[in-house]
């Protein structure tokens, strides 16, 4: 077919012409499971139309005419009526519409100054083989060199034993990484530093020394905004601190030293 041929484009009784052979339509997608999560909702009927030229166009086909027309329905919300004379072929494939509405734009602060507050749970065994659960909660101040490298400054409190007086106070440098422009990303992180401890002699603690620690750590973050973005995060993380403890009522003081390694669940909003 040469390129001069064209269809018909009828908008309500008004009818222009437009050059399929100039201007094909390709929509192209791709997706990966880790980090986008669609909400689906009803079924429609995608047909994608072959033309000779070459070119094609996506939508919905409403409905076949008689007359030498299909009727094509694109995303954008025009109808095209299409000669059957210049249609090749014709594929049609079920697809799910999203029932969300449109999250919008991706508007992620890839550079610049970023704040984020989180809450973790601490999971593993004491030095004595007991399982505890702790918590911690943190806040981080950094900057975003670009989407893939920032540096920032976290400080916190970690309850490694919720029964005991097993507090550190960490303050430690972070790096961050997003790996993808889009919404729903997958990210990095990592941090290291030195925690701190306190003495409390309401809990017949006489002495702390916190000590080095270590946390990488992986997760994605929900939502493509410029602030307000969920991220949900899983890591291990490696702490050391020296404890001694007074029992004047058995004349005892007791010393020990705990290498924390413990597993982390976190939940963090990024500002």
């Amino acid at each position: 077919m040469k390129p001069k041929d064209i269809a018909a484009l009828r908008i309500g009784k008004q009818f222009r012409t437009i050059n399929f052979y100039k201007k094909p339509m390709i929509f192209l997608s791709l997706l990966w499971v880790t980090s986008y999560l669609p909400i689906f909702g009803q079924i429609e009927i995608k047909s994608t139309v072959y033309l000779k030229d070459g070119s094609k166009l996506i939508g919905t086909l409403a409905k076949s005419e008689t007359s030498g027309m299909y009727k094509l329905s694109l995303r954008n919300g025009l109808q095209l009526d299409v000669p059957v004379s210049i249609v090749r072929k014709i594929i049609q494939d079920e697809v799910k519409a999203e029932k969300s509405k449109n999250p919008g734009e991706y508007a992620f602060k890839e550079s610049g100054l970023y704040q984020i507050t989180s809450f973790e749970l601490l999971h593993g065994r004491n030095f004595d083989g007991n399982f505890h659960i702790g918590f911690g909660l943190h806040h981080s101040v950094g900057y975003m060199l670009n989407r893939m490298a920032g540096l920032g400054l976290c400080v916190g409190v970690d309850n490694y034993n919720l029964n005991s007086y097993e507090k550190l106070y960490p303050i430690a440098i972070e790096f961050r990484s997003y790996l993808m422009r889009r919404h729903n990303s997958v990210f990095l992180t990592m941090q290291g530093g030195y925690s701190l401890a306190f003495k409390d002699r309401s809990a017949k603690l006489i002495m702390a020394d916190g000590g080095w620690m270590f946390y990488p750590a992986a997760g994605i973050r929900l939502g493509g905004k410029r602030a307000g973005n969920i991220c949900f995060e899983v890591g291990l993380k490696f702490q050391k601190a020296r404890w001694k403890v007074d029992y004047p009522e058995y004349e005892q003081k007791y010393t020990y030293i705990q290498e924390y390694r413990r597993f982390v669940t976190k939940v963090s909003v990024q500002f």
